[in-house]
């Protein structure tokens, strides 16, 4: 039966590996989208349009197009030096026809010339050619995507080849929408846009007047306005820049700095909070940049019209790692303190900060960012002057560094072993282990109505849990699996009943995941799941009555097997029954926040199985004879065995070292029940909120709930709070 059911799972497994492969190679074959330059007479100007031509015959050639933009694909720069190809959204026809064929009509509708063709075309010997050019026609990426225009016009007498007049135009246009529709739109208006102003130039051209900027000032007419005032217009639409603040320690930290823009008298202007490693899109001018934790490191920049300006650090890089002499890390409160510079001691920079402990899964080291000086780091509160727990790093410009320091976080004194600057950083840093232990001290106070909907127990408890977790990080890439095993055994006093051992608990749950795509920057965090889990306990459990009871036992079936008398207690359990499976393959997504927040949501095809075997529940008072005679009975009955399958639905929220102090771990499980209508779906969330108050002391909330109808016809929550104290190994 064993054997079958994990054949069915791993078929099940393959089918889905084999599914979702055949779907992946669909995505490669998307669609290619096509696009087209298209003439749009209401974005024509009237007051261009001329009564009479002027009789004299245009030929419009080919535009030439920078070899970067003279393809099908349309182009998209991401930054100043690197462009991308869409291999999916093309141009249906070359640029070097579709630009002139826009300009013909748009010449013919204002009348200047005689003919406007293109050479194949032409019926009479051109006067002039027209020779356009394209330096950039593409998408300029970033948080303010915009269109971006840069072409030439150049009029050329056909028998001199003299160059009559020429006219250059670089204009952008914010993109408001995403669609590509809205770029190759924006791409069409500002073609159209330039090639009014080259016809604007024509007609003053032909009309004897001066086409150059600076002599249109004093004019009244009003093309040689038009024209003025867009060329103004022009010289304030400024270039963009880009600024790039990086440190250099690698971290995954978001590390906020200020920039304020400055006018030529070095008044801030603007004011805006960046994130240090993003790169930012900026006008040209002058800014201060504004960094550190109190906002000490003040550095002026200049922002250049397309090129990147990078901050030279004029900083040192500090991180702070506290272990045990196990090299496992230990959370512990410690204060910064800096060297006066006026005078003998330290003042206190930043106070109330904690190391990153052992079991802060997914939180990164703080990255200090500080002046240049000498600082002194002090464990756990108090003067830098008690001279005791505490450890000295200078640190100079440009300069990294990570300061380790060994404790024994049990100690009564002094807690600190040694600390320094280890040459090799792997060292200072500490391992990345597989394994990670804990055993937690609990003073506990649970309430639950698991039982009776409204009687619910009460019941204090001094227990242990051993919690360990395995999980491979990227040993197997692209799999990873992790498992966590949680045992919960102690003393419980519960009201009406004696003392016992509880609560006994024993859960573990494992996953493996497979990473197909993690290349990919949109869907590294897509994967496949397999998972199981298990719930039991490990001792048999007895209900005990604070005065004696008759009992009727039935079993699953409905038969009575059992008629007891006079009883002061009733074993409801045996060791390892009730036992809890739960099975699941199919798809997981993971969204990352920060480094310390993130929530994953997984659908697949799950089953699920309760075996009951002599676990009895109270069901209610019967009356029942007895050698002839007639008892009042509590009947208990044998729950019977389960099993499920259908869609499962999963979503992970964790939330860690919130407020420096705060951790939330959240799990909803759905399981959506197929082939019963009656009993459709069941409902699982289990909820755990950590409290940490100092070293390995912390408070622990945890409240879970459960619906499943065809169990219970009531939502059953279990809620317990407890103060822990922890010891990890």
């Amino acid at each position: 039966m064993l054997k079958r059911k994990c054949l069915y799972i791993f078929s099940g497994f393959l089918a889905i590996l084999l599914l979702l492969t055949g779907c992946l190679q669909k995505v490669e074959r998307t669609p290619v989208n096509y696009y087209v330059l298209e003439y749009q007479p209401g974005t024509e100007k009237p007051e261009l349009r001329r009564t009479t031509n002027t009789g004299k015959n245009l030929e419009v050639l080919d535009t030439v197009l920078n070899r970067t933009y003279d393809r099908s694909q349309i182009v998209v720069k991401e930054n100043f030096y690197n462009v991308k190809f869409l291999q999916t959204d093309v141009w249906a026809t070359r640029l070097r026809d579709a630009i002139p064929n826009l300009i013909v009509q748009r010449l013919k509708a204002y009348n200047i010339f005689g003919t406007v063709s293109r050479g194949e075309q032409l019926e009479k010997n051109p006067h002039y050619f027209l020779e356009t050019k394209v330096y950039n026609i593409e998408k300029i990426a970033g948080t303010e995507p915009r269109a971006y225009l840069n072409m030439e016009f150049v009029l050329r007498d056909s028998t001199s080849e003299r160059i009559v007049f020429s006219h250059k135009g670089e204009r952008t246009m914010e993109l408001i929408d995403p669609s590509m529709i809205y770029l190759v739109q924006a791409f069409n208006e500002m073609i159209m846009e330039e090639t009014d102003l080259f016809a604007a130039k024509c007609n003053l051209y032909f009309s004897g007047l001066p086409v150059e900027s600076k002599s249109l000032a004093a004019s009244t007419s009003p093309i040689a306005r038009y024209v003025y005032e867009e060329m103004i217009a022009r010289e304030t639409d400024f270039d963009f820049g880009e600024l790039m603040v990086i440190t250099k320690t690698q971290t995954e930290e978001q590390i906020r700095y200020t920039i304020e823009e400055l006018d030529s008298l070095n008044t801030v202007i603007s004011t805006d909070e960046l994130i240090m490693g993003v790169p930012a899109l900026l006008t040209p001018g002058n800014y201060r940049v504004i960094i550190g934790e109190m906002g000490d490191l003040i550095i002026p920049v200049k922002i250049l019209p397309r090129q990147r300006t990078v901050v030279k650090p004029n900083w040192g890089e500090l991180k702070i790692v506290v272990m045990d002499e196990s090299k496992a890390r230990v959370r512990m409160g410690y204060d910064l303190w800096k060297k006066n510079t006026d005078g003998e001691g330290y003042k206190i920079y930043s106070g109330g900060m904690f190391s990153m402990g052992e079991d802060e899964v997914g939180a990164v080291d703080k990255l200090w960012i500080l002046p240049p000086g000498s600082y002194l780091v002090k464990l756990g509160g108090g003067s830098w002057s008690d001279l005791r727990d505490f450890a000295t790093v200078t640190l100079a410009e440009g300069e990294k560094k990570t300061l380790t320091m060994i404790v024994d976080p049990a100690a009564e004194g002094n807690v600190l072993i040694g600390a320094g600057v280890f040459a090799d950083e792997d060292i200072g840093l500490g391992s990345k282990r597989i394994h990670r232990g804990a055993i937690h001290g609990n003073i506990s106070l649970t309430s639950n109505n698991n039982v009776d909907k409204h009687k619910p127990t009460t019941s204090a408890s001094l227990s242990g849990q051993f919690d360990n977790s395995i999980d491979t990080h990227e040993l197997l890439k692209p799999f990873q699996f992790t498992t966590r095993s949680i045992y919960d055994i102690g003393l419980n006093l519960t009201s009406n009943q004696d003392l016992v051992f509880s609560p006994d608990d024993y859960s573990l749950k494992s996953v493996l995941l497979f990473y197909p795509l993690e290349e990919r920057k949109f869907l590294k965090n897509f994967a496949f799941y397999g998972r199981m889990n298990l719930n039991t306990h490990i001792f048999e459990e007895n209900t005990f009555f604070s005065e004696n009871k008759n009992i009727m036992l039935q079993n699953s079936a409905g038969d009575t097997i059992s008629l007891l008398l006079n009883q002061s207690e009733l074993k409801t359990k045996i060791a390892f029954y009730p036992l809890r499976l739960k099975e699941g393959i199919g798809l997981t997504y993971q969204i990352n926040f920060s480094p310390n927040a993130r929530t994953s949501l997984r659908v697949g095809y799950g089953w699920a199985q309760d075996y009951n075997k002599n676990s009895y529940v109270f069901d209610k008072t019967v009356t029942s004879s007895l050698d002839g005679v007639n008892y009042e009975f509590e009947r208990y009955k044998e729950e019977p065995n389960s099993s499920s399958k259908g869609i499962e639905s999963t979503v992970i929220l964790s939330a860690l070292n919130l407020l420096k102090f705060v951790s939330i771990n959240s799990t909803l499980d759905v399981l959506f029940r197929m082939g019963e209508p009656d009993h459709s779906y069941s409902l699982e969330n289990e909820n755990r909120i950590n409290f940490r108050l100092f070293r390995n002391i912390s408070l622990d909330v945890k409240f879970n709930i459960s619906y499943d109808e065809a169990k219970k016809p009531w939502t059953v929550y279990d809620y317990t709070t407890f103060l822990r104290l922890s010891l990890f190994y």
